[in-house]
């Protein structure tokens, strides 16, 4: 079509992977892992939809390390690295691999699709932004609709 974005936009977690192989692609051209990923972080953007945990895809470890374990060594990073950009503990203390955790270390900016949407995501994800005030955790909110007559 040749189109060439300049921002990229993630829907949901299970459009994470887009980030990846941005990276990866960067990085064919001769640009490091470290630039590509800021690179990546500063052209893109998130929206998350789904306010509660059971909605957000998480993986072991294991199934991602199944199919992902080529990757990176394309990037050069380690094993430990990859699986930190996803890293989560689920409410039951158990640590998996999850799609939105990945979505937001790959964004610059994130979003929920409403305004008490916002606040509910910035509640659940400040554990991603450890250290970092709520009211500062870099996830706001759009209206997600149009009422014609308001």
């Amino acid at each position: 079509m040749g189109l060439q974005p300049s921002v990229f936009h993630m829907n949901e977690g299970h459009s994470a992977f887009l980030g990846l192989e941005r990276i990866s692609e960067l990085m064919n051209k001769g640009i490091n892992y470290k630039t590509a990923l800021e690179y990546v972080r500063s052209t893109t953007l998130f929206t998350t939809h789904t306010p509660i945990a059971a909605g957000n895809e998480a993986f072991e470890f294991e199934m991602i390390d199944k199919y992902f374990k080529n990757l990176w060594p394309k990037l050069e990073i380690s094993h430990e690295k990859f699986f930190d950009l996803g890293r989560n503990t689920n409410i039951h203390q158990h640590e998996n691999f999850s799609l939105t955790v990945l979505a937001l270390n790959l964004s610059n900016q994130a979003n929920g699709v409403s305004r008490l949407h916002g606040e509910v995501s910035r509640d659940m994800w400040q554990k991603v932004y450890p250290g970092v005030p709520i009211t500062e955790i870099p996830i706001g909110h759009v209206t997600n609709g149009i009422h014609t007559f308001t």
